[in-house]
């Protein structure tokens, strides 16, 4: 938090700063079970020229989950299917964090917004040829266990937050493709030390096992319906 107070010119102007630290609780067992399973997110972009088609890039991020806590690492499978004439560059992967300050000012009785985004971790992905279906390997990007958790905006109606903090995986190349897919970050797993076993157990047997081999049951996030 930042204060300038500024006065006349007779009289010099001062500025202080203020860390805030967010500390936050909360566990898997407050979010909803579906976002706990695997996911497909699914996005395309056209391309034209002069209004005439010039091509579609189709891009597939696939998750294991939307949910993580602090301290747990992402693993991401980006598929790229390139159907222009012109190639990709600079294809990366990208962990963000978005936190909105909102504020009532005394006076003129209205809520004033900030927004700012800041990078956790990058990863190039390397570039994709012109009509050219490309899977790169699997992207590993680690939450920081000092990072705060998932800020819900308005939680239950009540009082407007004043600190929303949330965490988007965004995979952007150029020339002009940018997708988001956002991301709930807890500060613990689940409250009862035998789910949380289990899920441990479970999170290292999907580990071992061959994705190639698997048949995966996602969730379009677009349609919101269940895809076999």
């Amino acid at each position: 938090m930042k204060i300038d107070l500024i006065a006349t010119t007779e009289q010099a102007s001062c500025s202080e700063i203020f860390p805030i630290v967010v500390l936050s609780r909360s566990f898997f067992d407050d979010i909803p079970a579906n976002i706990m399973s695997p996911i497909d997110f699914k996005d395309e972009v056209d391309f034209t020229c002069c209004s005439l088609p010039f091509g579609c890039v189709s891009v597939v991020v696939s998750l294991p989950r939307t949910a993580y806590r602090l301290g747990e690492t992402v693993e991401a499978q980006v598929t790229i299917n390139n159907r222009t004439r012109k190639g990709l560059k600079e294809v990366t992967l990208q962990l963000g964090m978005k936190t909105q300050f909102e504020a009532r000012s005394r006076y003129e009785h209205v809520n004033e917004k900030k927004l700012s985004e800041q990078l956790i971790e990058m990863i190039p992905l390397g570039a994709v040829r012109a009509r050219c279906r490309m899977e790169f390997e699997k992207c590993h990007i680690r939450i920081p266990d000092g990072a705060p958790p998932t800020q819900n905006y308005n939680v239950g109606g009540g009082e407007t937050a004043i600190i929303a903090i949330h965490y988007i995986l965004k995979m952007t190349a150029i020339p002009g493709i940018e997708c988001e897919i956002p991301l709930i970050v807890t500060s613990r797993g689940y409250s009862d030390s035998n789910k949380q076993a289990a899920f441990v157990l479970h999170t290292r047997r999907g580990k071992n096992q061959n994705d190639a081999n698997q048949k995966r049951h996602t969730r379009n996030i677009i349609e919101h319906k269940s895809l076999l």
